[in-house]
């Protein structure tokens, strides 16, 4: 009787520990800590302990919005590896975020797989759905020797059937959407995966194309600025002084009536005629 108390007593123990980490996990990850998120997990397992399933899909995101690829992929593979009971949702979403690591890698045909997998997990995966929508739309129109899967528009619509709650959903919804054409929607879900996740850089660089796309230059205008006091990278400032330009060139056109730049090719040809 005592040895299964004290055995229940750890369990809550462990669960209760777990909780606390991801709860702390996502308060640094909202203020862009993300170096100090993963190591709340990272130094458990360098000491020789292990994570609970729902720390290694937290670990792994976190070294994904934190551009440690490489060890993102090791621990998807290390997890998957190492714990053989692993549940469907669980290696559904270290699969994911495997995919997306390839994806920011360019290495889209293993990102191809590796949402196929996603997908045969958990078919109806939100971020997944819309990821593979917006991959095997790029591929088939970028690549003439694609023969893969081409009807996009079933996942994206799948997609948009399910019921979404995450930054990440949000993103995906909003990349998709722009994809898509559908500026008006992109803008709501990019605005709703900030509010939810502020420090993510990458979502006010959509924003700030969803603002171009649906004419509020004064928004684009702001993330062009924000980006450009936030990003550090080499060219980045350049970058944003360029985007800045394409801006002021967008709204120039707009006001113009001319929105697509069409009227200067014609200005030139009626000169080539006088």
């Amino acid at each position: 009787m005592k040895a299964s108390l004290l055995f229940l007593l750890a369990l809550c123990v462990t669960f209760t520990v777990a909780a606390s980490s991801l709860e702390e996990a996502d308060d640094l990850v909202f203020q862009g800590q993300f170096t100090d998120a993963a190591n709340l997990f990272a130094e458990r397992l360098q000491s020789g302990g292990d994570l609970e399933p729902a720390e290694y899909e937290k670990l792994a995101y976190i070294y994904y919005l934190g551009s440690e690829f490489d060890l993102g992929l090791q621990l998807v593979d290390f997890a998957i590896e190492k714990h053989s009971d692993l549940s469907d949702d669980v290696k559904a979403n270290l699969y994911y975020w495997q995919a997306r690591i390839y994806g920011e890698n360019e290495e889209d045909l293993l990102s191809f797989e590796s949402l196929k997998k996603t997908l045969e997990l958990a078919p109806k995966h939100p971020s997944a759905l819309y990821a593979f929508s917006s991959l095997i739309r790029r591929l088939s129109e970028e690549q003439e020797d694609y023969e893969g899967e081409t009807n996009y528009s079933q996942y994206f619509e799948l997609a948009n059937e399910q019921e979404i709650s995450t930054a990440d959903h949000y993103e995906m919804k909003a990349m998709a959407s722009m994809m898509n054409e559908d500026f008006v929607v992109g803008l709501e879900a990019v605005n709703k995966a900030i509010e939810l996740s502020p420090a993510r850089i990458f979502n006010y660089v959509n924003r700030c194309f969803l603002n171009i796309a649906t004419e509020d230059y004064y928004g684009a205008r702001v993330d062009a600025l924000y980006l450009k006091e936030n990003l550090t990278g080499e060219g980045d400032a350049e970058n944003m002084d360029s985007l800045l330009q394409i801006i002021d060139m967008s709204e120039a056109m707009a006001n113009s009536g001319d929105p697509f730049g069409e009227g200067a090719g014609e200005e030139e040809e009626d000169n080539d005629e006088l």
